[in-house]
C-alpha cells in the first residue's frame, strides 16, 4: 500500500487548477497604485484524515475519499488558522494510492471557521497514523473492521476530529454513515 503522505502529496497536485479557480482574487483594487496584497493568503491542503468513500465498505471498492480544504494565514491570528469548506475531493485507490477522478465540490473557497492550532506530541499522530492504517486495510478488503481495528479507527479518528473540530463539522455531511459510526459506541 502507498503512503498515505504520498498520496496526499499527489492530490495536493492534482487539485492545483480547482484550487486556482476557486481561490479569492490575489489582490484588492487600490485608487492610487498596484493592487493590495490580500489580507489572507489561502493555500490548498488535503484531509490530514482520509475518509471511507462508502461505509460500510463494500467489496471490490477499495475507494477513499481524500477532501482538499484551504487554510489561510495573515494578519491577526497568531495561534490559528482560518479554514475553508472543502473545495474538491480526490477518489483515490487505497490499494494502489491511484487518484481515479478529482471532483470540484465547490466554486469558491470560504471561510468557514477558524481552528486554534498548537503542538501535538508524536504520540498522537501515532494514533491517528494506526487508526488510517487500519481504515485502509478495511476499506481495500471490502469488509467491517474486526472489533480491534475498529477500536483503533475509532480512536485514532476522534482524537483527531477532537483537535480539528471545523473540518469535522464540514465532513459529517460528506461522509454521516462513517461518522454515525465513528461515535456509537
Amino acid at each position: 500500500m502507498k503512503n498515505y503522505k504520498d498520496i496526499r502529496s499527489s492530490v495536493e497536485s492534482a487539485v492545483e487548477p480547482l484550487f486556482r479557480k476557486a481561490q479569492p482574487e490575489v489582490g484588492t483594487p487600490s485608487f492610487n497604485g498596484p493592487p493590495r496584497p490580500p489580507s489572507v493568503f489561502w493555500m490548498p491542503r488535503p484531509s490530514l484524515v482520509p475518509m471511507p468513500h462508502a461505509w460500510p465498505p463494500l467489496p471490490g471498492s477499495p475507494l477513499l475519499d481524500v477532501e482538499v480544504f484551504a487554510v489561510g494565514v495573515g494578519s491577526g491570528l497568531s495561534d490559528a488558522e482560518r479554514q475553508s469548506g472543502a473545495f474538491a475531493r480526490a477518489v483515490v485507490n487505497t490499494t494502489t494510492g491511484e487518484i481515479l477522478r478529482v471532483e470540484p465540490l465547490g466554486r469558491a473557497i470560504q471561510q468557514v471557521g477558524i481552528q486554534g492550532m498548537q503542538p501535538v506530541p508524536k504520540a498522537f499522530w501515532d494514533q491517528v497514523d494506526v487508526g488510517v492504517q487500519r481504515l485502509r486495510e478495511a476499506v481495500a478488503a471490502g469488509t467491517m473492521p474486526d472489533a480491534a481495528g475498529a477500536e483503533a479507527i475509532r480512536e485514532g479518528y476522534q482524537a483527531f476530529f477532537g483537535m480539528n473540530g471545523v473540518w469535522k463539522e464540514q465532513l459529517v455531511p460528506l461522509h454521516p454513515e462513517f461518522m454515525k459510526w465513528l461515535n456509537a459506541p
